[in-house]
Formats: C-alpha cells, sequence, structure tokens
C-alpha cells in the first residue's frame, strides 16, 4: 500500500485488481481452513451481550449450521433460513418487537430517536444543517480532513452538493478528498465533470487496494451515505411493486383478483399492508429452505417461511412507536430499524481490517451522514407524503433528496430519470482474495467495538447454545 494514495487527476486505465477478489466468496471451493484474522477479540462466553451480529450463507457458516440443522428447534431453523434468504444482511433490532437467537443490545451512538409527531424539518433543512456540522468540524480542528465516499447515486449525490454549498472557502474545500471509481463517474457524468473532476483531490478505489482502514490510518474522517435506503425505505419495496402481478398470479384465481382489485392502490397511502398479506406471503417465501408449511404430531399447522416473516413484520409494525400503515411504510422498518446497525457498521465490520472500533465513534472518525436525530425524525414523520416515493414507479423514489439535487443542478435528468443502482458496494469492497475470506468469517460485533470471528475462541459453542435455546417464533 502506497503511502500517498491520493491522485490529482482521476485515471480512466484498466483497473489493476486481484482476479481472485472479483469473485464471489461463496463461489469459490475453498473448504480449507480460512486464514486468521492479524487481531482477533477475545472470543464470547454464553452470557455475552452483543452490539450487533450477523448470520450469512457462505463456505464458513455452511461449515458451521449444516451440521446441526436438522437438530434445531423450529425457530433456529427459521433463523438459519434467514441467512438463506438474505444473505449479507445482518439484522439487529433497534426498536419494538424482534425476537432473535442471540441477545443484543443498541449500540449508543446508533439508537433510534424518539418519535416526535410534531417534527417539521423540511428534507434540505436536515441536509443543510448536517452540512455546516461537518464544516464546524473541519473549523474546529485544522487538521481534520474528509475522505467522502461517493457513489454518483442520490444518496451520495445529496452529500456532496450540500457540502459543496458550506465549504465556502478554498481552505475548507482543500481538505475534502473524494472517493470513487469509474462506476461513479458512469452515474452522472456531467456533474462529476463539471462539480468534481479538476476540483478536489480524488481517490480512485479501484487502483490498488484502499479500504476503510487505510483511510482512517492516513488521519481521514470517513464519510458515508449508506443509510440513505433507510430514509426513504428499502429495495425489497421496489423490487416487490414491479413483480406484484407475477407473486399474486402464484395464488390462482384469488391472486389474478387481487391483482385486478389491488395493483392500482399499491401506491395509495390509505391502502392497509394487511390487505396485502396472501400475495405478500407468496413474496416472501423461498425455494431450498425450510419454508413449506407442515403438520407436526398433533396436527398443527406450521408455518411456511414466507407467512413467519410476514407475521414478524407484522409484530415489528405494531410494537414501535412510529407509525406503519402503507405497503411502503411495511417494507420501510426493516430497513429503518432492524437493518440499520448493518448499514451503519458495514464499513469497519467488512470493508475493512479494523477489529477494535471504538475510536472512531470516540474521536468522530467516521460519519455516517444520515445518522442523525433530525433526518430519523424526518423520516419517520413523512411516511405517506409524497416525500419518500410517488406512487410506485423508480423516478419518484427518493423524492424529497431528487428535489434537493434539482435545486442545485437544474437538471430535468436527474429529477426524473435517475435510478435508484446499489451502487456503494460497487465502491467500498475493494479487498485481496484473503481478506474475502476473513471476511466471512466475521461475526458479530461485542459491547466493546471489537468484531468477533467465527474463529474466535467461544463462539462456536455461543452460536450452537443460543439458536438450541431458540424458541420464541415472533
Amino acid at each position: 500500500m502506497p503511502e500517498n494514495f491520493t491522485h490529482d487527476t482521476f485515471s480512466t486505465e484498466q483497473y489493476h485488481y486481484d482476479v481472485q477478489a472479483r469473485k464471489h466468496p461463496t463461489t469459490v471451493a475453498v473448504k480449507s481452513k480460512l486464514p486468521k484474522a492479524k487481531v482477533t477479540s477475545n472470543g464470547l462466553k454464553i452470557g455475552d451481550d452483543l452490539f450487533h451480529h450477523g448470520i450469512t450463507w457462505n463456505v464458513r457458516t455452511e461449515e458451521i449450521y449444516t451440521p446441526i440443522y436438522n437438530d434445531l428447534p423450529l425457530a433456529g431453523k427459521y433463523h438459519v433460513d434467514f441467512a438463506k434468504q438474505f444473505t449479507y444482511n445482518r439484522f439487529s433490532p433497534r426498536h419494538g418487537r424482534w425476537v432473535q437467537p442471540y441477545p443484543v443490545v443498541p449500540l449508543p451512538e446508533l439508537a433510534m430517536p424518539s418519535f416526535d409527531p410534531n417534527h417539521n424539518k423540511t428534507w434540505a433543512e436536515c441536509t443543510d444543517e448536517r452540512a455546516q456540522w461537518v464544516k464546524s468540524l473541519l473549523q474546529k480542528e485544522s487538521n481534520r480532513k474528509i475522505a467522502l465516499y461517493y457513489s454518483g447515486g442520490i444518496d451520495s449525490l445529496v452529500v456532496l452538493i450540500s457540502l459543496l454549498k458550506a465549504l465556502d472557502t478554498k481552505e475548507l474545500r482543500e481538505r475534502l478528498t473524494i472517493c470513487c471509481s469509474m462506476e461513479s463517474v458512469i452515474e452522472y457524468p456531467v456533474f462529476f465533470e463539471k462539480e468534481v473532476l479538476g476540483q478536489f483531490k480524488i481517490i480512485d478505489l479501484k487502483m490498488g487496494t484502499v479500504r476503510f482502514n487505510n483511510l482512517i490510518n492516513q488521519g481521514f474522517t470517513v464519510i458515508t451515505a449508506d443509510l440513505g435506503d433507510a430514509m426513504f425505505g428499502t429495495e425489497v419495496s421496489t423490487q416487490f411493486y414491479y413483480t406484484f402481478r407475477n407473486h399474486a398470479e402464484r395464488l390462482g384465481f384469488q391472486g389474478r383478483k387481487m391483482v385486478s382489485d389491488l395493483l392500482e392502490d399499491i401506491g395509495k397511502p390509505d391502502a392497509h399492508y394487511s390487505v396485502y398479506k396472501d400475495v405478500l406471503i407468496a413474496y416472501l417465501e423461498t425455494p431450498n429452505v425450510y419454508s413449506m408449511p407442515t403438520k407436526n404430531r398433533e396436527n398443527i399447522l406450521t408455518p411456511g417461511f414466507g407467512e413467519w416473516y410476514y407475521n414478524k413484520l407484522d409484530k415489528l409494525a405494531q410494537t414501535s412507536d412510529y407509525t406503519v400503515h402503507s405497503l411502503h411504510d411495511f417494507f420501510w422498518q426493516i430497513i429503518f430499524n432492524v437493518k440499520w446497525m448493518h448499514c451503519s457498521c458495514r464499513c469497519f465490520m467488512y470493508f475493512g481490517d479494523h477489529t477494535h472500533n471504538k475510536p472512531l465513534f470516540e474521536h468522530t472518525r467516521y460519519i455516517n451522514w444520515f445518522q442523525s436525530d433530525d433526518y430519523q425524525r424526518w423520516s419517520m414523520v413523512n411516511n405517506n407524503t409524497g416525500q419518500k416515493i410517488k406512487g410506485v414507479t423508480a423516478s419518484t423514489y427518493k423524492w424529497a433528496a431528487r428535489e434537493y439535487i434539482y435545486d442545485y443542478t437544474k437538471d430535468d435528468w436527474a429529477l426524473y430519470f435517475k435510478l435508484k443502482i446499489a451502487s456503494f458496494q460497487k465502491i467500498a469492497p475493494v479487498h485481496s482474495y484473503p481478506h474475502a475470506m476473513d471476511i466471512i468469517d466475521r461475526f458479530a460485533l461485542d459491547t466493546n467495538y471489537s468484531v468477533v470471528r467465527h474463529s474466535d475462541p467461544g463462539v462456536i459453542d455461543y452460536i450452537h447454545h443460543h439458536l438450541f435455546n431458540y424458541n420464541e417464533l415472533l
């Protein structure tokens, strides 16, 4: 790793990378022992709490869960199935009822603020105030410099535009570095050429191996917009809207009638999510897992995975203090509540080599842009106001953010035609093959802010104990 990996000009030449690193880790036929990390945690004891945990399906976890799967209680089976269905998503609750096998306590810095029905700040106000807060950090500390993960997507575009407005002197702008790749340029080339190229130092994240911890070690404060989806709702919802007819028609005559009755009502806020229960279950159902409804010895029907997951989300909606009413609300709560921790911790949990992460929070070295009380309260009070999505079309998703961008660029294309693309992962997880294999060994974040791996002392026993004693379905 070169000492100075900041490039004053952006190169469009062929990137150099480890071919093995470009392969999905689960497709690599490696069943040998995974390489241990250079620094590991002290492991886990049975009674330990966690800040966050992951259960994913990959080369490592398949070796752990397959031998015990058939002997697990039903709730344990569902939890492993959850990994198969939502691999690379880690769900940890922040509020409401969401039972899981491991004892998880909220990470204080990522706690959900109380619901305020009178919160009336606009998206633009929340955004501009956040930029002023970052500006104040730079003004207070003359040696602080910012590295912004810029994917070119809607969320990182909002962040960059707000910083362009707030950092109004040459000295302040010189302390902002843009971390991006060619994919970032492709997402919005006109803006990149006009506002970024030649204006800021650029770190090309595809040139060499530049990971999260490299930026931290170089003295950068890293800003990510990875929580942008949590403000507006998960992609699971938009995918459902586009495939609604297919899932409904799987239900036969009842489903076809549902299509004709409800297809036009998907985007209406007065249509309660429970109206779509049957088609939601069909959508959430998945093959190749313990998902089919079965009867036990007492002839009691056990719900399939889709129905179990629907009921779990329904319980979450009923026990949280924000309002969940429409279909979009139903999906929004997934990423705003139980997936928030995953998005917040993703950089240091999976995209870098840091094991002990408390200093990141103590010294504000890692900023999730949308991790503010004002932003979160904006999200809680703006369900069904037309600020998150207008109808169900892709061109209206993240409408408030689109309007903020338009106010700066006056670009009709960006307002009406820029699509939501899962772009953050294209710029963040640049790693070598051994690093990729280490990532799939990472299991949790303990209450000391340390990454815990499956290979650490006591972790397998911890997993077995909690899965075999996990009996609460909802």
